[in-house]
């Protein structure tokens, strides 16, 4: 049977739901201690890190992109990047579920980044379904969006390391595992760097070749692969004065990602459960991560325990540091959600339209206290090094949306995902089936979404599991857990206080 995290660590469920699977997809999120202290042996054998492998690396910074029809982010994400970390190799694909492709907004970059688009067969192993099949589904019942997930993470997973692989043998130094929405910065507040002036060229990329491994600063930081912490931003609006600040003239603000969002942050709340524990309600997301090859050798990467996980995708990247608090972090990437119409813009989603939904709506009822411009002098930067004629031209289309082939209706009119006549309420005790993986768990519901979607509270560990359907809830049966935790009896429980 599969174990649940144990409270002291917790990976929060707000992940995409098998985000901890390696690259034969083998479910490491539920490991024990036993398994800790395994991979925690295997990352002392490497080699020294502080001696370069490749003492002639190049000091610009590449990219591994996974992209699904995002060309209105990635507009942006290329400009910015280009800007202030010298972002000068991209190795792109494209899921085979997306409708367009981002060859044309790459064209824009030639002679200034170096791109290459792969597709499956660069990077997928011939025997990638089987492994898929063999590895993954094993439990009853699985559903056809939860194999597709699976087969979107395995995907992922491989191409990473491949990524990884390819730079390695082009002696590149530093690589970025970003998604398109996310921004990396430095972190002002613990790098005694307040001088930084993001609006100059290569301002984030000169503290990162600066960096020391390890770190004497930063006690985590002692291998080159550097947690980037990431900070959730709302889609709660800002005032028109505040979203037009510093933006160069001729440029709409309400299409750029780093200024229309300046909201971040959530409240540190507790939820009272039944069963007499208080449960913290949390909001942050794991870090990612950019790592200095020129510290590597190939085989390295070559190890059957790497993952390739946006998260941890090396099996010397630490765990501990996937949660790393923003102060003990260098480095932060800001994470945007966008409107709501660029949020469902995908044709397809492999963890559904209605999760999305869900999801959407709890980050933006908690997350939105805090309010940031640190980032906004970028563009006014941009714009003086490019010349504006040219920084208008990379940056035409930044934000609008394409029309996708095949698709009709509106996205945000999403049906509900799980009908039934028993509704579950807050407060009411359940059984859950973790993730989809078919272990099933006391639990209780914390908060009710919209199309038949559920936050639901652990009674093992207290972790919150966010966005599950209600196909994934039920009030009897066998649980995988003992059911009497703490000497409570959940059946007695469930009669007495479910409505």
């Amino acid at each position: 049977m599969l174990e649940r995290v144990p409270r002291s660590t917790t990976v929060l469920p707000t992940l995409l739901f098998g985000i901890f699977i390696t690259a034969t997809l083998q479910v490491w999120l539920h490991s024990s201690l036993i398994q800790q202290h395994s991979i925690d042996t295997l990352a002392n054998n490497y080699h020294d890190f502080t001696t370069a492998t490749s003492p002639t690396a190049a000091e610009d910074v590449s990219a591994c992109l996974y992209v699904m029809d995002d060309n209105h982010f990635l507009i942006e994400w290329l400009a910015y990047h280009y800007h202030v970390v010298t972002l000068r190799h991209v190795i792109i694909t494209s899921d085979p579920d997306s409708k367009t492709r981002p060859t044309k907004i790459l064209n824009r970059w030639q002679n200034r980044i170096t791109f290459e688009e792969w597709g499956d067969n660069q990077f997928l192993p011939s025997n990638f379904e089987s492994i898929v099949e063999e590895k993954r589904w094993t439990v009853a019942n699985i559903t056809k969006q939860e194999k597709s997930l699976q087969h979107y993470i395995g995907r992922q997973a491989a191409f990473h390391l491949e990524c990884l692989r390819s730079f390695k043998r082009e002696n590149r130094s530093w690589v970025l595992l970003l998604d398109i929405d996310e921004y990396i910065t430095v972190n002002t507040e613990v790098t005694n760097n307040e001088e930084i002036a993001i609006e100059q060229p290569n301002s984030v990329s000169k503290v990162l070749q600066q960096m020391v491994i390890p770190n004497p600063e930063y006690e985590e930081l002692t291998t080159p692969c550097i947690p980037l912490h990431r900070k959730q931003f709302s889609a709660r609006e800002s005032s028109v004065d505040k979203v037009n600040h510093l933006v160069p003239p001729d440029f709409d603000a309400l299409h750029f990602q780093t200024f229309r969002w300046r909201k971040y942050g959530y409240n540190h709340e507790v939820y009272a459960t039944k069963w007499g524990v208080s449960c913290p309600i949390r909001r942050s997301i794991p870090n990612k991560v950019a790592i200095d090859l020129s510290r590597l050798r190939l085989i390295d990467i070559d190890r059957p325990d790497n993952s390739g996980n946006p998260h941890r995708p090396l099996a010397f990247c630490s765990r501990k540091n996937i949660y790393l608090d923003e102060q003990r972090t260098p480095f932060v990437v800001h994470h945007y959600m966008g409107t709501e119409e660029q949020w469902f813009h995908r044709s397809s989603d492999k963890r559904g339209t209605g999760f999305r939904k869900a999801r959407y709506e709890d980050f933006n009822s908690k997350v939105g206290v805090a309010e940031t411009d640190a980032i906004r002098p970028w563009l006014k930067g941009f714009v003086d090094t490019m010349g504006k004629e040219l920084a208008s031209r990379l940056l035409s289309g930044v934000g609008s949306l394409e029309v996708l082939p095949g698709k009709v209706g509106s996205p945000i009119d999403v049906p509900i995902a799980f009908q039934q006549d028993d509704a579950y309420q807050v407060g009411d005790i359940v059984q859950a089936n973790y993730k989809g993986d078919g272990y099933w768990f006391w639990a209780e519901i914390s908060a009710v979404l919209s199309g038949g979607f559920y936050n639901v509270i652990y009674a093992s560990d207290c972790s919150e599991e966010i966005a599950t359907y209600g196909g994934r809830l039920r009030r009897e049966g066998m649980v995988d857990a003992d059911e009497d935790i703490g000497g409570i009896d959940f059946k007695l429980l469930q009669k007495s206080g479910n409505s």
